[in-house]
Order: C-alpha cells, then sequence, then structure tokens
C-alpha cells in the first residue's frame, strides 16, 4: 500500500539586484539586508518554497551557513495517496 511522504529537498539560486553604493561591500551589505522582501511562493504541481534565504556565503571553509543541505523525507497522515494521483 503506498504510502504518502513530505519531501524536502534543498535548492541553490541566486537572486539579483541593482543596489546604490559607495563600494562592492556596501552593496552587498545593503543587498544582504533587503533579503527580508522574500516571502513565500507558490510554484506549480503543488511545490512550494517554503524557505528562501539570503546568504554572503554557502559554505566558508568548513562552515555550512544553510538551513537544509540533504533531502529529507517523512511519512505524512494530510494526504490520501490517490489524492496525488
Amino acid at each position: 500500500m503506498k504510502k504518502v511522504y513530505f519531501v524536502r529537498i534543498p535548492i541553490a539560486g541566486i537572486v539579483s539586484n541593482y543596489v546604490a553604493a559607495d563600494n562592492e561591500k556596501e552593496a552587498i551589505e545593503k543587498a544582504l539586508a533587503d533579503s527580508h522582501v522574500f516571502g513565500r511562493i507558490d510554484t506549480e504541481n503543488n511545490w512550494e518554497l517554503d524557505e528562501l534565504d539570503t546568504y554572503k556565503y554557502l559554505f566558508h571553509g568548513n562552515i555550512e551557513y544553510t538551513n537544509l543541505s540533504e533531502a529529507s523525507a517523512e511519512e505524512s497522515d494530510e494526504l490520501d495517496p490517490e489524492d496525488l494521483e
């Protein structure tokens, strides 16, 4: 019998915008400070972009700054498998 799983998959991407600043460092700082404008984004086929955070680095040396770096799945009772077909 099929089960329903809630699956989270990490993604990497780039967001871009123009910023007025005196130098590159200030431009990056201003852009990072403005990242609160991102909200929940819904996509087609029931995929949801649950979280969108901006980072100056994803990895720096042996430090990882991301919240999710490995796919995960947990069984869910919220949907019936037939609802997904």
